[in-house]
């Protein structure tokens, strides 16, 4: 079966990709990759059965777009615009492109400056969102400044793994050298591998060229450009269940990895562009 669909999850749009090499959903609202299963191989990322669908909640699990800044931000005292992460995962965005062969299928998303994004973030962009589906998994997020003044953002690919059992799971080639979020950003020195014993939110600053998930399950690697930072998170117990999208026990069966610009905001100027990508293997 070789298709490209698009159907719905609780009236939000979804596109189906069922395509010999891997099977795939991803999102408009948000433009956000759910599912990812190669052919023969394990489901790679994580969606929670509470994931909430309603055209204005994010949607926990998957590959949501944290743009155009990641974590808190308040830039103007409209409440809206204190949205965490930012409205890339909250926006719909639209399909501009799709095609498939016998090795992948592929997609074009793209979402614009519109009133409602100007009144969180005065300034004219363009985001292209390119999706190839095969063997692994490719996401290539070009921002793009379509203004006539230069903007700075941050963002990242706020990715769920699925995992049989977290802790059992490890990784590496995260690099040494991170920010600890739960204890205030404490800068530290790990040995270059993770284990998963408590919550914890590190930003790791000097993160290698690939990093490799170690899963119950098999090995999943992940390979990133453009981006100053990798972000491991795992609410653990005490944190699902305190959010209502979570059961208690989904701690078990996921954690983030997130390519991001954290460190250094990336400043566009009139008619630039940034592409932030990953691959998912």
């Amino acid at each position: 079966m070789n298709t490209i669909r698009l159907g719905s999850i609780q009236d939000v749009p979804v596109i189906h990709v069922r395509h010999p090499k891997a099977t795939a959903d991803i999102s408009l609202f948000g433009g956000q990759v759910l599912r990812f299963q190669p052919a023969n191989s394990h489901q790679r990322l994580w969606l929670g059965e509470k994931a909430i669908f309603n055209h204005s909640t994010a949607i926990r699990g998957g590959i949501p777009l944290c743009w155009p800044w990641f974590g808190n931000h308040k830039p103007g005292p409209d409440p809206l615009s204190q949205t965490a992460h930012g409205f890339a995962r909250q926006s719909l965005w639209n399909l501009d492109h799709s095609e498939s062969n016998e090795q992948e299928a592929r997609l074009r998303l793209v979402l614009r400056a519109n009133e409602h994004t100007l009144s969180l973030w005065p300034h004219h962009f363009e985001l292209q969102l390119d999706i190839t589906i095969g063997e692994s998994l490719t996401l290539r997020l070009t921002s793009k400044n379509t203004g006539a003044k230069p903007w700075s953002f941050t963002g990242a690919f706020h990715s769920y793994f699925a995992t049989d059992d977290i802790r059992q799971s490890e990784l590496r080639g995260l690099g040494r050298l991170y920010l600890d979020s739960v204890d205030n950003g404490t800068p530290c020195n790990g040995n270059g591998t993770l284990a998963f014993a408590k919550a914890l939110d590190h930003v790791y600053t000097a993160p290698e060229t690939n990093c490799v998930l170690s899963l119950p399950q098999g090995t999943t690697q992940i390979a990133a450009t453009g981006h100053d930072s990798l972000v491991a998170w795992s609410p653990w117990r005490e944190g699902a269940a305190a959010m209502a999208d979570l059961t208690d026990d989904d701690y078990l069966r996921m954690f983030c990895v997130e390519p991001a610009v954290f460190q250094q905001p990336v400043c566009l100027q009139p008619g630039e562009e940034h592409v932030l990508k990953m691959t998912i293997s």
